[in-house]
């Protein structure tokens, strides 16, 4: 069945009733939340935070390394963060409620979700061992795969991709570990595959290719064709040749959407502040990371799966 991912243009009522709610305080510091240090997110937000900081900026940052995306959303939802570094898919099922963030009524959706921009694209890298004989999704038939920490944004995107390509976590033996938990096991042998998803080149996967002898497994066309008829936040991505060590072709694959969320309470001076460094600092994301170079105002609502923050949707010139 499709899912119903919720779209800008279909949430009018809920833009004005957030429209209408009073402008918050800056809080100081402003708590921007990212990743691990070796991701994607530490060093894009590190460069957000020193623009959106600058003298004469009026605000103060403080950068902090979580546990990616799915505890970032959490952690803006109880107030502890301010801005969150985050992925599409999972911000709406944060929105909905759904998936990992499921609750009890009275209180499961995080409907004060509001986007900022999207960024780039998250690449899900599938790495197998090269002595394994895994070279494709039906190979993991019986395998020992690692689908990320149980309840993290991996887990729900490896267990979409499986299930669009007909082998199902029943027929897998899933192993719930993060990213860093996976290098023992897969030296000793014990461990087949890994799933992760993250901006490419990624400092991380870069090591593990480099410490072990792995290949990227290939998400063929038909499993893009049915994962995107279930999930539309997932598009066709190319991981291309010689982004890792021993990595000499092209290998296709899905992404997801990396972006910056807020509450709809975020003071718009904020929201504008966070638009500028986005979109108006030259090279300085660049600068910082790779992936830096892909952030486009062009871009920007590609894949927004939550309704914007008011201030958002005004920078962009897009009706409430």
């Amino acid at each position: 069945m499709k899912r119903s991912f919720p779209i800008l243009v279909a949430l009018t009522a809920v833009l004005a009733v957030s429209c209408a709610t009073a402008p918050a305080a800056v809080p100081t510091p402003v708590a921007l939340v990212t990743g691990s240090s070796a991701g994607t997110y530490y060093p894009l937000g590190r460069a957000i935070a020193g623009l959106v900081g600058a003298p004469g900026g009026g605000f103060t940052v403080e950068v902090r390394t979580t546990g990616g995306a799915t505890a970032n959303l959490n952690l803006l939802r109880e107030r502890y963060a301010d801005v969150a570094f985050a992925q599409n898919d999972l911000a709406a099922f944060a929105f909905e409620g759904s998936e990992m963030f499921r609750r009890e009524p009275p209180a499961a959706a995080f409907v004060e979700l509001r986007g900022v921009a999207t960024l780039y694209d998250e690449t899900c890298h599938i790495l197998a061992r090269a002595d394994s004989g895994i070279a494709s999704l039906a190979d993991l038939l019986g395998r020992r795969v690692a689908v990320g920490a149980a309840g993290s944004g991996v887990e729900a995107e490896a267990r979409a991709i499986m299930a669009a390509a007909g082998v199902g976590f029943d027929r897998i033996e899933p192993w719930y570990l993060n990213f860093y938990e996976v290098a023992e096991s897969l030296g000793s042998g014990e461990l087949d595959a890994v799933f992760t998803t993250v901006g490419h080149p990624s400092a991380a996967v870069a090591d593990l290719v480099a410490r072990f002898d792995l290949v990227l497994v290939p998400v063929d066309a038909a499993t893009v064709a049915s994962l995107r008829d279930s999930y539309p936040a997932f598009v066709p991505a190319v991981i291309p040749a010689g982004t890792y060590p021993g990595i000499d072709k092209d290998v296709p694959t899905v992404a997801i959407r990396a972006m910056l969320a807020v509450r709809a309470d975020a003071p718009d001076a904020l929201v504008r502040s966070l638009l500028a460094a986005l979109f108006e600092s030259g090279d300085a994301l660049a600068a910082a990371h790779p992936r830096g170079a892909d952030i486009q105002k062009a871009d920007a609502l590609l894949g927004m799966t939550i309704p914007l923050h008011p201030a958002a949707a005004r920078w962009f010139g897009v009706e409430p």
